[in-house]
């Protein structure tokens, strides 16, 4: 078939050997990786479930647009603190929530009596 010279041998096994390793520490990284935040597939909306301010977790938070993994846990770790929210503008006193993203995140949000 081929007639390769022991040079040319050599360096397709070198680039077949950088394939082989380069393959199995890309799955081996994302094995257990998050899918990215901001990738959407063409013509799917991400479903939303709007979380209870009260008894939501801080993943539940973290999948509402405009709230991020620290302001998740800062609203977690305020309700912890001050008990629950009595009215949905209390968010507003939780750090990382400005007033220009409250009014950006507060469609997702449903307010229930504590």
């Amino acid at each position: 078939m081929f007639h390769l010279t022991p040079q040319e041998k050599s360096a397709v096994g070198v680039f077949l050997a950088v394939c082989l390793l380069g393959t199995i520490i890309h799955f081996g990284l994302n094995r257990n990786a998050r899918p990215m935040r901001w990738v959407n597939t063409a013509g799917q909306k991400p479903k939303i479930y709007p979380p209870n301010i009260n008894t939501a977790t801080e993943g539940q938070f973290d999948r509402v647009p405009g709230i991020g993994p620290k302001t998740a846990r800062n609203i977690v770790e305020y309700r912890g603190k001050h008990g629950p929210f009595l009215a949905l503008e209390e968010l507003r006193k939780v750090k990382g929530i400005t007033p220009k993203n409250f009014q950006k995140i507060r469609q997702y949000y449903r307010e229930e009596a504590p």
